[in-house]
């Protein structure tokens, strides 16, 4: 299977701070240059506290572009700021609509995380957990 890739950016507006995980979204809408949408979502902890974390809360935002895998600085229309903190590649080893397996292989976190939808038909769409599987060496 095709690796995707994957960044951390750490989020800052209005005072406020929180982590935008975001990776490619292979079988997702293309843009004019066939390229892959970013799937996107908004998480408190950084990558180097997954591990510790039996669960952590997500987010899912609507998907980002591309530019996103490298950019750093200010966002258009006063939306803060964005500084990249880690990056790496991905192995989607299991995907559905409410759930995907991850095999990630990042600077600071190295291992499988299970990414769903916290209670599948009954939460918002957009209320999802990571929970890390199994951290590599």
């Amino acid at each position: 299977m095709q690796l995707a890739e994957c960044v951390l950016l750490r989020h800052e507006t209005d005072g406020k701070s929180h982590f935008d995980f975001m990776i490619e979204d292979l079988d997702g809408e293309k843009d004019p240059d066939n390229k892959c949408g970013l799937m996107t979502w908004r998480v408190a902890l950084s990558d180097e506290q997954w591990a510790d974390s039996a669960s952590f809360p997500m987010t899912r935002l609507p998907n980002h572009r591309r530019i996103y895998l490298t950019y750093e600085g200010r966002i258009s229309g006063g939306r803060g700021t964005v500084i990249r903190v880690d990056q790496g590649n991905a192995k989607f080893e299991d995907i559905g609509s409410d759930e995907m397996t991850i095999a990630l292989r990042m600077r600071d976190f190295a291992g499988r995380l299970r990414i769903c939808r916290a209670t599948p038909n009954e939460a918002p769409e957009n209320i999802w957990q990571g929970k890390v599987l199994e951290v590599f060496s």
